[in-house]
Protein backbone atom coordinates (compact mmCIF):
# COMPACT_ATOMS: atom_id res chain seq x y z
CA UNK A 1 0.00 0.00 0.00
CA UNK A 2 1.33 3.35 -0.87
CA UNK A 3 0.71 5.08 2.81
CA UNK A 4 2.71 2.23 3.93
CA UNK A 5 5.50 1.88 1.71
CA UNK A 6 6.58 5.77 1.53
CA UNK A 7 7.09 5.84 5.55
CA UNK A 8 9.17 2.95 5.16
CA UNK A 9 11.07 4.27 2.47
CA UNK A 10 11.84 7.64 4.40
CA UNK A 11 13.17 5.40 7.44
CA UNK A 12 15.40 3.65 5.36
CA UNK A 13 16.77 6.33 3.58
CA UNK A 14 17.67 8.47 6.69
CA UNK A 15 19.43 5.26 8.34
CA UNK A 16 21.08 5.18 4.78
CA UNK A 17 22.00 8.64 5.38
CA UNK A 18 23.27 7.80 8.82
CA UNK A 19 25.40 5.17 7.99
CA UNK A 20 27.03 7.08 4.93
CA UNK A 21 27.68 9.83 7.05
CA UNK A 22 29.65 7.14 9.55
CA UNK A 23 31.09 5.18 6.89
CA UNK A 24 32.48 8.74 5.75
CA UNK A 25 33.64 10.20 8.66
CA UNK A 26 35.86 6.36 9.43
CA UNK A 27 37.22 6.89 5.98
CA UNK A 28 38.33 10.72 6.90
CA UNK A 29 39.01 10.21 10.71
CA UNK A 30 40.31 6.26 11.04
CA UNK A 31 38.08 4.55 14.00
CA UNK A 32 41.58 3.80 15.75
CA UNK A 33 41.83 7.52 16.08
CA UNK A 34 38.95 8.24 17.87
CA UNK A 35 38.85 5.20 19.99
CA UNK A 36 42.05 5.98 20.96
CA UNK A 37 40.92 9.87 22.16
CA UNK A 38 37.90 7.38 24.09
CA UNK A 39 40.63 5.05 25.85
CA UNK A 40 41.87 8.31 27.33
CA UNK A 41 38.97 10.31 28.40
CA UNK A 42 38.59 11.15 31.75
CA UNK A 43 35.26 9.04 32.54
CA UNK A 44 34.36 10.94 35.86
CA UNK A 45 33.56 14.31 33.29
CA UNK A 46 32.35 11.62 30.90
CA UNK A 47 29.61 9.82 33.86
CA UNK A 48 28.92 13.49 34.99
CA UNK A 49 27.96 14.42 31.27
CA UNK A 50 25.80 11.81 30.28
CA UNK A 51 23.91 11.27 34.19
CA UNK A 52 22.94 15.27 33.72
CA UNK A 53 20.55 13.88 31.63
CA UNK A 54 18.53 13.03 34.63
CA UNK A 55 17.86 16.94 35.42
CA UNK A 56 17.34 17.93 32.11
CA UNK A 57 14.95 15.78 31.28
CA UNK A 58 13.33 15.81 34.50
CA UNK A 59 13.26 19.69 33.40
CA UNK A 60 11.78 19.03 29.72
CA UNK A 61 9.28 17.73 31.08
CA UNK A 62 8.61 20.21 33.36
CA UNK A 63 7.97 22.87 30.49
CA UNK A 64 5.22 20.38 28.63
CA UNK A 65 3.76 19.72 32.08
CA UNK A 66 2.82 23.44 31.73
CA UNK A 67 1.87 24.09 28.54
CA UNK A 68 -0.10 20.55 28.63
CA UNK A 69 -2.23 22.20 31.75
CA UNK A 70 -2.58 25.59 29.75
CA UNK A 71 -4.17 23.28 27.08
CA UNK A 72 -6.49 21.45 29.95
CA UNK A 73 -4.87 18.08 29.16
CA UNK A 74 -4.84 15.94 32.28
CA UNK A 75 -1.60 14.72 33.06
CA UNK A 76 0.28 14.25 36.37
CA UNK A 77 4.11 15.87 36.19
CA UNK A 78 5.29 11.94 36.85
CA UNK A 79 3.57 10.40 33.84
CA UNK A 80 4.59 13.59 31.48
CA UNK A 81 7.99 12.39 32.96
CA UNK A 82 7.47 8.84 32.30
CA UNK A 83 6.22 10.22 28.71
CA UNK A 84 9.08 12.75 28.34
CA UNK A 85 11.84 9.07 28.18
CA UNK A 86 9.55 7.33 26.05
CA UNK A 87 9.71 10.04 23.30
CA UNK A 88 13.37 9.32 23.71
CA UNK A 89 13.10 5.76 23.01
CA UNK A 90 10.58 5.98 19.83
CA UNK A 91 12.87 8.81 18.70
CA UNK A 92 15.70 6.33 18.58
CA UNK A 93 14.44 3.23 17.08
CA UNK A 94 12.30 5.07 14.67
CA UNK A 95 14.51 7.10 12.53
CA UNK A 96 14.40 11.24 12.20
CA UNK A 97 12.15 13.60 14.42
CA UNK A 98 9.10 11.75 12.96
CA UNK A 99 8.97 9.22 15.55
CA UNK A 100 9.48 11.12 18.40
CA UNK A 101 7.09 13.84 17.69
CA UNK A 102 4.53 11.28 16.98
CA UNK A 103 5.01 8.95 19.33
CA UNK A 104 4.25 11.84 22.02
CA UNK A 105 1.57 13.31 20.42
CA UNK A 106 -0.07 9.86 20.59
CA UNK A 107 0.43 9.71 24.58
CA UNK A 108 -0.48 13.39 24.97
CA UNK A 109 -3.83 12.69 23.22
CA UNK A 110 -5.06 9.94 24.87
CA UNK A 111 -6.80 10.97 27.84
CA UNK A 112 -9.43 13.00 26.16
CA UNK A 113 -8.62 12.17 22.37
CA UNK A 114 -7.69 16.11 22.37
CA UNK A 115 -5.53 15.71 19.34
CA UNK A 116 -5.52 19.62 18.35
CA UNK A 117 -4.61 20.52 22.06
CA UNK A 118 -1.81 17.61 22.21
CA UNK A 119 -0.42 19.02 18.67
CA UNK A 120 -0.39 22.57 20.11
CA UNK A 121 1.64 22.01 23.35
CA UNK A 122 4.04 20.26 21.17
CA UNK A 123 4.65 22.99 18.58
CA UNK A 124 4.54 25.74 21.45
CA UNK A 125 7.36 23.67 23.31
CA UNK A 126 9.18 23.54 20.01
CA UNK A 127 8.97 26.99 19.52
CA UNK A 128 10.39 27.99 23.00
CA UNK A 129 12.87 25.56 23.01
CA UNK A 130 14.12 26.39 19.40
CA UNK A 131 13.81 30.14 20.13
CA UNK A 132 15.86 29.97 23.62
CA UNK A 133 18.68 27.80 22.03
CA UNK A 134 18.97 30.63 19.18
CA UNK A 135 18.63 33.74 21.55
CA UNK A 136 21.72 31.34 23.57
CA UNK A 137 23.56 31.03 20.27
CA UNK A 138 23.80 34.07 19.30
CA UNK A 139 24.40 35.66 22.23
CA UNK A 140 27.51 33.61 22.61
CA UNK A 141 28.70 33.64 18.80
CA UNK A 142 28.60 37.47 18.84
CA UNK A 143 31.06 37.14 21.92
CA UNK A 144 33.49 34.90 19.88
CA UNK A 145 35.78 36.71 17.79
CA UNK A 146 36.09 34.08 15.60
CA UNK A 147 32.84 33.34 14.45
CA UNK A 148 32.37 37.66 13.58
CA UNK A 149 34.69 36.36 10.76
CA UNK A 150 31.95 34.30 9.72
CA UNK A 151 28.85 36.00 9.00
CA UNK A 152 26.86 32.88 7.40
CA UNK A 153 26.59 31.41 11.02
CA UNK A 154 25.23 34.70 12.59
CA UNK A 155 22.84 35.37 9.68
CA UNK A 156 21.36 31.92 10.12
CA UNK A 157 20.82 31.78 13.56
CA UNK A 158 19.36 35.58 13.39
CA UNK A 159 17.01 34.21 10.74
CA UNK A 160 16.27 31.36 12.86
CA UNK A 161 15.16 33.91 15.51
CA UNK A 162 13.38 35.50 13.75
CA UNK A 163 11.34 32.82 12.51
CA UNK A 164 10.91 31.57 15.75
CA UNK A 165 9.86 35.03 16.90
CA UNK A 166 7.24 35.52 14.47
CA UNK A 167 5.47 31.75 15.14
CA UNK A 168 5.74 32.38 18.76
CA UNK A 169 3.98 35.77 18.39
CA UNK A 170 1.28 34.24 16.65
CA UNK A 171 0.70 31.09 19.39
CA UNK A 172 1.11 33.67 22.55
CA UNK A 173 -0.49 37.21 20.85
CA UNK A 174 -4.20 37.51 21.27
CA UNK A 175 -4.13 38.56 17.18
CA UNK A 176 -2.92 34.64 16.47
CA UNK A 177 -6.61 33.13 15.90
CA UNK A 178 -7.08 36.57 13.38
CA UNK A 179 -3.87 35.26 11.72
CA UNK A 180 -5.72 31.93 11.17
CA UNK A 181 -9.06 33.51 9.82
CA UNK A 182 -6.80 35.47 7.23
CA UNK A 183 -5.06 32.58 5.88
CA UNK A 184 -8.11 30.34 6.10
CA UNK A 185 -9.72 33.39 3.43
CA UNK A 186 -6.56 33.19 1.29
CA UNK A 187 -6.65 29.32 0.61
CA UNK A 188 -8.35 27.90 -2.49
CA UNK A 189 -11.48 26.30 -2.37
CA UNK A 190 -9.71 23.30 -3.10
CA UNK A 191 -10.45 19.05 -1.49
CA UNK A 192 -7.22 19.56 -0.60
CA UNK A 193 -7.63 22.55 2.38
CA UNK A 194 -10.90 20.84 3.79
CA UNK A 195 -9.42 19.09 6.85
CA UNK A 196 -7.78 22.28 7.28
CA UNK A 197 -11.50 24.22 7.59
CA UNK A 198 -12.88 21.36 9.60
CA UNK A 199 -10.18 21.60 12.34
CA UNK A 200 -9.70 25.21 12.15
CA UNK A 201 -12.42 26.11 14.85
CA UNK A 202 -10.47 23.64 17.05
CA UNK A 203 -6.99 25.07 16.11
CA UNK A 204 -8.44 28.69 16.95
CA UNK A 205 -9.28 27.66 20.06
CA UNK A 206 -5.72 25.97 21.11
CA UNK A 207 -4.46 29.21 20.30
CA UNK A 208 -6.84 31.53 21.84
CA UNK A 209 -5.67 29.42 25.40
CA UNK A 210 -2.01 29.97 24.87
CA UNK A 211 -3.04 33.95 24.25
CA UNK A 212 -4.54 34.09 27.28
CA UNK A 213 -1.53 33.12 29.23
CA UNK A 214 -0.56 35.71 31.93
CA UNK A 215 2.72 37.35 31.85
CA UNK A 216 4.09 34.85 34.75
CA UNK A 217 3.04 31.81 32.75
CA UNK A 218 4.79 32.83 29.78
CA UNK A 219 7.60 34.04 32.11
CA UNK A 220 7.70 30.53 34.22
CA UNK A 221 8.12 28.86 30.61
CA UNK A 222 10.97 31.25 29.60
CA UNK A 223 12.96 30.23 32.55
CA UNK A 224 12.71 26.40 32.75
CA UNK A 225 13.75 26.52 29.21
CA UNK A 226 16.65 28.61 29.67
CA UNK A 227 17.92 26.58 32.51
CA UNK A 228 17.13 23.70 29.75
CA UNK A 229 19.79 24.90 27.38
CA UNK A 230 22.18 25.78 30.44
CA UNK A 231 22.41 22.33 31.31
CA UNK A 232 22.96 21.23 27.93
CA UNK A 233 25.34 23.65 26.73
CA UNK A 234 27.13 22.17 30.54
CA UNK A 235 26.81 18.47 29.38
CA UNK A 236 28.81 19.57 25.94
CA UNK A 237 31.28 21.05 27.99
CA UNK A 238 32.01 18.05 30.13
CA UNK A 239 31.83 15.86 27.87
CA UNK A 240 34.04 18.41 26.02
CA UNK A 241 36.45 18.55 28.72
CA UNK A 242 36.46 14.79 29.14
CA UNK A 243 38.17 13.93 25.67
CA UNK A 244 40.85 16.86 26.47
CA UNK A 245 39.82 19.56 24.46
CA UNK A 246 39.52 23.18 26.40
CA UNK A 247 37.69 25.33 23.65
CA UNK A 248 36.08 27.87 25.88
CA UNK A 249 32.22 27.16 27.27
CA UNK A 250 30.83 29.94 24.85
CA UNK A 251 31.87 28.48 21.95
CA UNK A 252 30.59 25.19 23.05
CA UNK A 253 27.31 26.82 23.45
CA UNK A 254 26.52 28.38 20.03
CA UNK A 255 27.98 25.52 18.42
CA UNK A 256 25.01 23.42 20.22
CA UNK A 257 22.78 26.06 19.32
CA UNK A 258 23.57 25.67 15.92
CA UNK A 259 23.73 22.13 15.43
CA UNK A 260 20.78 21.79 17.21
CA UNK A 261 18.64 23.45 15.04
CA UNK A 262 20.91 21.29 11.66
CA UNK A 263 19.90 18.08 13.49
CA UNK A 264 15.94 19.33 13.24
CA UNK A 265 15.98 18.37 9.60
CA UNK A 266 14.67 14.68 9.00
CA UNK A 267 17.74 13.64 7.27
CA UNK A 268 19.71 11.02 9.65
CA UNK A 269 18.92 8.71 12.58
CA UNK A 270 18.33 10.65 15.63
CA UNK A 271 21.28 12.66 14.47
CA UNK A 272 23.56 9.77 14.42
CA UNK A 273 26.69 10.58 12.35
CA UNK A 274 25.71 14.37 11.46
CA UNK A 275 26.42 15.52 15.22
CA UNK A 276 29.89 13.82 14.64
CA UNK A 277 30.59 15.31 11.36
CA UNK A 278 29.16 19.11 12.81
CA UNK A 279 31.66 18.84 15.85
CA UNK A 280 34.48 18.10 13.51
CA UNK A 281 33.51 20.99 10.99
CA UNK A 282 32.87 23.45 13.52
CA UNK A 283 35.83 22.65 15.87
CA UNK A 284 38.64 22.43 12.84
CA UNK A 285 38.91 26.58 13.12
CA UNK A 286 40.08 25.99 16.59
CA UNK A 287 42.58 23.74 16.22
CA UNK A 288 40.68 20.55 17.70
CA UNK A 289 41.91 17.23 16.10
CA UNK A 290 39.30 15.68 14.07
CA UNK A 291 39.31 12.23 16.19
CA UNK A 292 38.48 14.45 19.31
CA UNK A 293 35.70 16.33 17.79
CA UNK A 294 34.45 12.93 16.98
CA UNK A 295 34.27 11.48 20.31
CA UNK A 296 32.80 14.58 21.59
CA UNK A 297 29.94 14.24 19.43
CA UNK A 298 29.90 10.10 19.74
CA UNK A 299 29.73 11.37 23.85
CA UNK A 300 26.16 13.01 23.05
CA UNK A 301 25.30 10.51 20.86
CA UNK A 302 25.55 8.05 23.77
CA UNK A 303 23.27 10.41 25.84
CA UNK A 304 20.58 9.91 23.52
CA UNK A 305 20.64 5.44 23.78
CA UNK A 306 21.07 5.85 27.44
CA UNK A 307 17.70 7.83 27.30
CA UNK A 308 16.21 5.80 25.13
CA UNK A 309 16.93 2.73 26.84
CA UNK A 310 15.57 4.08 30.23
CA UNK A 311 11.90 5.03 27.61
CA UNK A 312 11.91 1.82 26.82
CA UNK A 313 12.49 0.25 30.46
CA UNK A 314 8.94 2.50 31.36
CA UNK A 315 7.59 1.21 28.16
CA UNK A 316 8.57 -2.59 29.51
CA UNK A 317 7.36 -1.74 32.98
CA UNK A 318 4.70 0.89 33.90
CA UNK A 319 1.01 0.16 32.96
CA UNK A 320 0.06 1.50 29.66
CA UNK A 321 -3.56 3.63 31.06
CA UNK A 322 -3.05 7.01 31.54
CA UNK A 323 -3.99 7.66 35.03
CA UNK A 324 -5.50 11.60 34.97
CA UNK A 325 -4.16 14.31 37.57
CA UNK A 326 -6.59 15.12 39.61
CA UNK A 327 -6.60 18.53 39.86
CA UNK A 328 -7.79 18.85 36.13
CA UNK A 329 -10.89 17.55 34.56
CA UNK A 330 -10.59 15.92 31.53
CA UNK A 331 -12.75 17.66 28.99
CA UNK A 332 -13.40 15.75 25.96
CA UNK A 333 -14.32 18.66 23.28
CA UNK A 334 -11.70 20.34 21.74
CA UNK A 335 -13.34 24.06 22.18
CA UNK A 336 -13.40 23.72 26.06
CA UNK A 337 -11.40 26.85 27.83
CA UNK A 338 -8.45 25.44 29.70
CA UNK A 339 -7.24 26.17 33.42
CA UNK A 340 -4.11 26.43 35.18
CA UNK A 341 -3.99 25.62 38.41
CA UNK A 342 -1.29 25.90 40.87
CA UNK A 343 -0.50 22.91 42.32
CA UNK A 344 3.83 22.31 41.93
CA UNK A 345 4.96 19.15 40.32
CA UNK A 346 5.57 16.15 42.93
CA UNK A 347 2.34 17.09 44.65
CA UNK A 348 0.21 15.61 42.91
CA UNK A 349 -0.40 11.70 42.62
CA UNK A 350 0.61 9.64 38.72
Amino acid sequence: MPSLERPSLERVARIGASFAVLALLAWLVPTDNYLEVLSRADWLLAFASVALLLPEQMIKARLFWLTARLQNLAFSYRKMLAIQFATGFYGLIVPGQVGAVAARWYKLQKPGRQRVEAAAVIGLNRLLETATGVIIGLTLALADPLVQQHVPILLFLAAALVACGLAIAAFVRPKGRELLKMLERGLPAWRLFRPWRQLRPAVGEAVGRFSRMRREQLAKLLFWSLLWHAIGILIVVLAARAVGSDVGWTTLGWMRSFLAIALLLPISWAGIGLREVGFVALLAPYGVPAATAVAIGLLGSLRLVVIAAIGGLVEALLPRRTRPDPALAPSPRAGRAATMPAAEPGTERS
